[in-house]
């Protein structure tokens, strides 16, 4: 007896070593405890029973442990916004970060007030739990768009954020969403795929309501080069934007785009030298990245994530300022491409990706600035590129499946027959 996910499709490879030990092992399994067996394949089924409420305990118990730095900071402009000088909330210049981040995360508190309890907690198990809920929802929405299994994509990703370290250096940093965004603009890179103009312009609308870099996602409403998906998408995302900032433009101080970055590595700031403002060289580097990421969305055949590593990629290598929480998105975004991926080799490489995350967040802590840096854009390079690469192998090899539908059916049923032995020998 083989376990299947929801969509019927098998839980476990159809392939290699590993494989067929752990088909055997189940297939053992049920016939020896069968009450066990139907409550690990429960269990199986339900990631999200499973992993959003792992998170929430997990990273409210990293936030309470690390309550000071920009959380604290968030948290206190957050509750400013319950007050009458809510629409001052951006005087502050260095606030960089939205309006869908500073108002949840002030209700969280004031809740937290309410009931006695620690808002650091109560907040980043907030935090904790919805980014890892979205990412489950990513991982369906990817492997639905290029038919890879969903569940190993959806435990894998989100076992990663709730215990593999990237969401809780975000919860300590403060910065959660930035992971979010990256996923939000996959989901919207997905809806793109089936045409769905609307819940493009909204899912890109939440992005920059999160922190204004989110208008650099703006490249996936060209997948599937449909202009009314384009039109709509921007019309909706364009009210969404205007609803969150508006006001505060409109009725209030804003010092936003007064700050000024101190630049830790080498990037665009320091190409183009002294002269241009901060934020004349942060519109360079974004309407490069989206440059890119239109180039990417605009091709004939790849997966719709591709355009989202490709703009996270192009946004951080051309950054003077990069920090671990800056890396979350892309570690993220090229998780989900690698386990949703049409190429069977990438998704065999997947676990061992998955794998390497945890060593991705402790990098920075036991490695020199310079090798840290040197990590980071070696990433920065490599993940699209491995993206783009895996993208043309998995069209090559359907083209040629499509010219010889027989081989795929007989190395299938080959391989069914090698599961079938294995399974039943004793």
């Amino acid at each position: 007896m083989t376990p299947h996910d929801q969509q019927g499709a098998a839980v476990v490879p159809t392939t290699g070593r590993a494989a067929t030990w752990l088909t055997r092992e189940l297939a053992l399994l049920a016939d020896g405890r069968p009450r066990a067996h139907r409550f690990l394949q429960r269990v199986w089924r339900n990631p999200v029973a499973v992993l959003v409420p792992l998170a929430a305990v997990v990273l409210g118990i990293v936030g309470a442990a690390s309550p000071d730095g920009d959380a604290e900071w968030f948290r206190r402009a957050g509750l400013g916004m319950l007050g009458p000088g809510v629409w001052d909330v951006f005087a502050d210049a260095g606030l960089q970060i939205g309006v869908l981040v500073l108002l949840p995360v002030g209700v969280g508190a004031a809740v937290a007030d309410a009931l006695g309890v620690s808002a650091p907690f109560l907040v980043s198990a907030a935090q904790g739990a919805l980014v890892t809920w979205v990412a489950l929802v990513a991982g369906r929405r990817a492997t639905g768009v290029t038919g890879a299994p969903a569940l190993p994509a959806q435990w894998a990703v989100g076992v990663s954020l709730a215990l593999g370290g990237v969401l809780a250096d975000a919860i300590v940093i403060g910065h959660t969403e930035e992971v979010l965004i990256g996923l939000l603009l996959v989901i919207a890179a997905c809806s793109a795929a089936d045409g769905r103009g609307r819940r493009v312009g909204g899912l890109l609308g939440l992005a920059v309501g999160l922190k204004l870099w989110g208008a650099l996602g703006a490249p996936v409403a060209l997948i599937g080069r449909n202009p009314r998906v384009v039109a709509v998408a921007g019309v909706v995302a364009g009210v969404i934007a205007a609803a969150c900032y508006a006001p505060f433009l409109l009725w209030g101080e804003v010092n936003t785009f007064d700050y000024a970055w101190t630049s830790n590595r080498f990037g665009l700031r320091e190409l183009v030298g002294p002269g241009p403002s901060d934020w004349v060289v942060r519109v360079g580097q974004g309407a490069a990245s989206v440059l890119v990421g239109c180039c990417v969305a605009l091709r004939r055949a790849g997966s719709p994530m591709t355009v989202v590593l490709c703009v996270i990629a192009t946004r951080l290598l051309l950054d003077s300022v990069v920090t671990p929480h800056y890396l979350g998105p892309l570690v993220v975004t090229g998780m989900l491409w690698a386990w949703a991926s049409r190429d069977r080799a990438t998704r065999r490489a997947a676990l061992a990706v998955t794998l390497l995350v945890p060593a991705f967040v402790v990098l920075p802590y036991v490695v020199g600035k310079q090798v840290t840096y040197l990590g980071y854009a070696i990433l920065m390079v490599l993940v699209p590129a491995a993206a783009l690469l895996g993208d043309r192998r998995a069209t090559r090899t359907a083209s040629q499946e499509q010219q010889h539908p027989v081989a795929p059916l007989l190395g299938s049923q080959k391989q069914r027959l090698e599961l079938v032995r294995a399974t039943t020998s004793t």
